[in-house]
Order: structure tokens, then sequence, then C-alpha cells
């Protein structure tokens, strides 16, 4: 009797951390779907990606109430859950910081604080 109500008990607080899953899908401003979106529950930092079709699921706990949605190159976004079992989002493009960002061999610095030589390429007539 003592473990069928320890098992009962545990049953039941296990179904309130994790009371509902989220899906849906992500899509740029074109309607194409974006990959490797970081999904985040901002209160419980639960994370989950979107794959190549840009669907995702994540189990959300019931103190859950806002999701954020990021990825490289796009403005992050958060979104109230309610009751929602569903939820797509479209992202749009973060233009001002592609243009911002030098890349080099070893990492990434903001072009205002880029010193020294860079390569250009070169056309080849010559």
């Amino acid at each position: 009797m003592k473990y069928a109500l320890s098992l009962t008990l545990f049953l039941f607080f296990s179904l309130g951390l994790y009371a509902q899953q989220i899906t849906g899908t992500v899509k740029n401003e074109h309607g194409e779907p974006l990959a490797h979106v970081t999904v985040r529950a901002l209160s419980t930092d639960q994370t989950s990606m979107s794959d190549s079709l840009g669907n995702y699921a994540i189990n959300i706990s019931s103190q859950d109430r806002q999701l954020s949605f990021s990825a490289v190159g796009f403005i992050t976004q958060s979104l109230d859950v309610d009751d929602r079992q569903h939820l797509d989002i479209i992202l749009q493009e973060d233009h001002v910081s592609l243009h911002e960002v030098v890349v080099i061999g070893y990492g990434a610095v903001e072009k205002k604080d880029l010193t020294g030589s860079r390569g250009t390429p070169v056309s080849g007539d010559g």
C-alpha cells in the first residue's frame, strides 16, 4: 500500500512538472522553413531546436508562459504560450547585425573594432 501511494504521488507531481508539449513550425519572412532555431522556455530554460523543415517540439512545465525563438541572423522573438499546443512563428531577418560583423579565421569581431590589414578577393585576370 505504501509503495502504491508513493508511486501515485510521484506520477501526479511528475505530470505537473511537464504538463504540456508545444509543437510548431519556424519560418522566415519569405515562408521558408528555418533549421537550427533555438526554442527556449523562459521560466525554466528548457530548450529545443527546429529541424531541417522548421518543425520543433518542446515539453514545458505549467509555470512556463513564454517561449523565446532565436537564430543567428534573425531577431529574437518571445511569444506567450497561453493554452496553445501548436505555435507557428515567423522570424524577421536582422539586417543590421549581419553587416556589422567581420568573420576572421579564428573568430569574429565587429567591423568597427577591426584593426590591421585585411584581405579582399582578387578577381583573376592577371
